[in-house]
């Protein structure tokens, strides 16, 4: 993940994006700047921050509004779509496309991807819920991920999971998530 101070973060990010923009492969992702959570300290910012922190995180948002800068506008949701499908399969590529930057690749509220996106973050699960409260940004420090993955929650909404149960769906993981990925009101 992006590690650092914001400034440097986000100017790794927008390189790499311009050159995932140009080739089309996501595959040849490749940075200096993704470190592991569990040997580096610093809080896992999911969303953008409130407020720029001189302290070193992990800037998970930041690809996300790099690629999206990057894109022609005409083929941002298609583009971030493919980019967040390919995020599923491995933890440290679905924790770059779990912040309300990447919903853009969820907005066609397409049930295969939705689907897909619910199932990838039942099997992440338990890695997300080993961090504890190393998550952000939160006006009152680090929270623990399911208060502010807010894609998890779009998804789950637009499958037609009841809102007033989605914070309690959120806090309790896969036993609530898969039940919305396998049925849903949404016709495939």
């Amino acid at each position: 993940m992006f590690y650092g101070q914001a400034g440097k973060a986000k100017s790794s990010a927008r390189k790499l994006a311009k050159s995932l923009v140009q080739t089309r492969d996501f595959n040849t992702f490749a940075s200096p700047d993704l470190l592991d959570t569990a040997s580096t300290d610093g809080t896992i910012l999911v969303n953008s921050e409130f407020s720029i922190s001189d302290r070193n995180n992990f800037h998970c948002y930041a690809l996300a509004i790099a690629l999206a800068a990057a894109i022609p506008r005409e083929e941002l949701h298609a583009f971030m779509r493919d980019w967040i499908l390919w995020s599923l399969e491995e933890e440290w590529r679905f924790v770059l496309a779990i912040g309300r930057d990447s919903v853009v690749g969820l907005m066609r509220r397409e049930p295969a991807v939705l689907r897909r996106y619910i199932d990838a973050s039942a099997r992440h699960w338990s890695v997300l819920k080993a961090e504890g409260k190393r998550f952000g940004p939160s006006s009152n420090g680090e929270v623990e991920i399911w208060e502010v993955w807010s894609n998890a929650g779009f998804a789950l909404a637009s499958l037609g999971a009841p809102q007033p149960k989605l914070k309690g769906m959120l806090a309790a993981g896969p036993s609530e998530f898969l039940p919305y990925a396998a049925e849903s009101p949404i016709s495939p």
